[in-house]
């Protein structure tokens, strides 16, 4: 058996651990095993599961906390553990070092994955040559993160797959969810994200805002990690729009979630992919994006670009467009095609895995 070191941030329901999580699920875990080292002392939403599909998960402490004690534990567990693959997954160049630490720990394959597309800073140019230098795979969900991350150097894309028989559109969810959230007779925004800067929250309060002056009919569910949540709430509550907006933390069975949505809005100012525009399309749902998000999110004849320069009011009008009712039927055989099956992603990084040994 081959026991692969990941690397992240944290546990929690957040893409890139959603996207983990959805390969790890697939595995043939008797061939490859996942283990987790992360940089946080929470306990994240995944870490139950993991253990029960036989991970193991080690703690560091963050670099900004302690740098030294985070560069110790990196090289200690690789070295005491003998973990030949290393897997670091970041929206940072800096990820540079841990692949590092990790060659100095005794690895003999140093990947780097590359999941976001981040404002430009004039010292990525040179983290990239270092990022270039010490890992041995590159990989990116997309091809923009690809040149981000790497520059001119090769990479292979490895698409952000789903398990997708649990986003098919379900009219007995749709039911249920709407029942719960009093939703009957309601058009519902839909958006599903970190509430961090580059999602853009606060433009789609505004274009939400501007809906509510013309109409009572819509509401908005916001769907996301905690990360400047009070700040929303508070922007929210000086709105009135209270009654209006649902805000609800990470979902574990966030599939039935898109069930209630009527349309999936994400004007996001910078993007890797977008993983939930993935789930939302297999969903059947129309979705309204930003011209951040990459062609690999158009998967699809249900999505539809707009420049956030357009305006609050240009966005608020196209979303009151779209007809009330429309087939959602499923479009799962589609997205297989581009290749987003969870299945088939698992079985091919199994692959790359075992030939990355064996070529060493």
């Amino acid at each position: 058996m081959i026991r692969v070191l990941h690397i992240v941030g944290r546990l929690n329901r957040g893409g890139i651990e959603t996207l983990l999580m959805n390969i790890y699920r697939n595995l043939d875990r008797e061939e490859i095993q996942f283990d987790f080292l992360i940089q946080s002392e929470q306990k994240g939403a995944y870490e139950d599961e993991i253990r029960s599909l036989g991970g193991r998960i080690y703690r560091i402490p963050a670099k900004r906390r302690n740098l030294l004690k985070n560069m110790a534990g990196t090289i200690q567990v690789v070295k005491d553990k003998q973990y030949q693959i290393v897997h670091r997954h970041s929206a940072f160049p800096s990820m540079w070092l841990d692949l590092l630490l990790a060659r100095i720990g005794g690895a003999k394959v140093c990947i780097a994955h590359s999941h976001n597309v981040e404002p430009e800073k004039w010292y990525y140019g040179i983290w990239r040559e270092c990022l270039n230098k010490v890992s041995d795979i590159r990989f990116a969900c997309a091809i923009e993160a690809g040149k981000f991350m790497y520059g001119r150097k090769q990479f292979d894309i490895v698409k952000n797959a789903i398990i997708l028989e649990h986003y098919q559109y379900n009219e007995s969810f749709r039911e249920e969810m709407r029942e719960i959230y009093k939703l009957k007779n309601k058009k519902v925004i839909g958006h599903i994200g970190r509430f961090g800067v580059s999602k853009n929250h606060k433009f789609l309060l505004d274009i939400f805002e501007d809906i509510c002056k013309s109409s009572d009919d819509y509401r908005l569910v916001l769907i996301g990690i905690d990360e400047n949540e009070q700040f929303f709430k508070t922007y929210i509550k000086e709105k009135k729009m209270e009654g209006k907006i649902i805000v609800l933390p990470p979902q574990e069975d966030v599939w039935k979630y898109y069930q209630m949505m009527d349309i999936f809005v994400f004007p996001s100012i910078n993007e890797g992919l977008g993983m939930v525009l993935i789930e939302a399309q297999v969903s059947g749902l129309r979705c309204l994006v930003s011209e951040a998000i990459p062609p690999e999110a158009f998967v699809t004849s249900r999505i539809e670009s707009m420049n956030l320069s357009e305006g609050v009011s240009r966005w608020a009008d196209r979303i009151q467009s779209y007809q009330d009712l429309y087939d959602r039927s499923d479009h799962d055989v589609e997205i297989e095609s581009y290749g987003y099956s969870a299945k088939k992603a698992a079985k091919e990084l199994e692959n790359i895995y075992k030939g990355s040994l064996e070529k060493r």
